[in-house]
């Protein structure tokens, strides 16, 4: 996840500790960070989930990094902000991500949109288990 709010990390990190204690849930402060992050893996993750409104580099800045290097073409963004209007949605779009959400306020509601998004990956390749969520 890629978010400079502390407490929006925090919260996430639990709802994914609740679904499914043995996903590994990496936490990125901002674009820079998950860049560098990546940089290092061995194996991309799954998934990234991103917010839009950082400070150093914002969620359309990292996407468009990201866009730029053919070896992460393949890992679905999830565009994770507070607000998501059909602009934003065409702009990302055009940037790669894959998916939408508002920012809930309950930990439910935030791994009903993880179980979204992974259940709508294994319909899209049926390779089954996720086991990394960045």
């Amino acid at each position: 996840m890629v978010d400079d709010d502390p407490e929006d990390r925090m919260i996430f990190y639990e709802a994914i500790k609740e679904l499914k204690p043995e996903i590994q849930c990496e936490m990125m402060p901002g674009g820079e960070e998950a860049l560098q992050y990546l940089n290092s893996l061995l194996r991309l993750p799954d998934f990234l989930f991103v917010d839009i409104n950082m400070a150093r580099m914002d969620g359309y800045e990292f996407c468009a990094e990201l866009g730029k290097i053919e070896k992460y073409a393949a890992i679905p963004i999830v565009i994770y902000a507070g607000v998501i209007t059909p602009e934003i949605i065409k702009e990302f779009d055009a940037l790669g991500a894959r998916y939408f959400f508002v920012k809930p306020v309950t930990i439910d509601e935030i791994k009903e949109i993880i179980l979204a998004v992974v259940n709508a990956e294994k319909k899209i390749h049926s390779e089954g288990y996720y086991r990394n969520v960045a």
